[in-house]
């Protein structure tokens, strides 16, 4: 190989690294643009709310807390909801009382004796 093909070749991978360097910042702003773009349409979805569910005694005051991550409303509904097999349940979030679940399962057990 001479001088002037090796001098060549490292001329072309130095284009070529160029053209590469070139399309990945390319692709890197298209993403950072998307994201950004993305923010605007849905800013709901960025981050999980924090949520508290409250357990509620038989004398009404509360008996215990437990912290739920969601997505959205609908899912902490759905969870705090599950919890209330055998005590009322008080879903938070923050200030703002969501919802307040009665128990489930001391329900049915309730309607069962009263049938028989």
């Amino acid at each position: 190989m001479g001088v002037n093909d090796s001098e060549a070749l490292r001329s072309l991978t130095r284009i070529r690294t160029r053209v590469v360097d070139a399309c990945i910042a390319q692709s890197l702003e298209q993403v950072r643009l998307s994201l950004e773009l993305l923010k605007y349409k849905v800013p709901n979805t960025w981050g999980w709310a924090d949520y508290r569910a409250y357990v509620i005694g038989a004398d009404g005051h509360i008996a215990g807390r437990i912290d739920l991550k969601c997505a959205d409303e609908a899912a902490a509904k759905l969870k705090a909801k599950l919890l209330a097999d055998h005590g009322a349940i008080e879903l938070w979030q923050g200030l703002r009382r969501v919802a307040r679940f009665e128990p489930t399962h001391e329900t049915f057990i309730a309607s069962t004796l009263e049938v028989t």
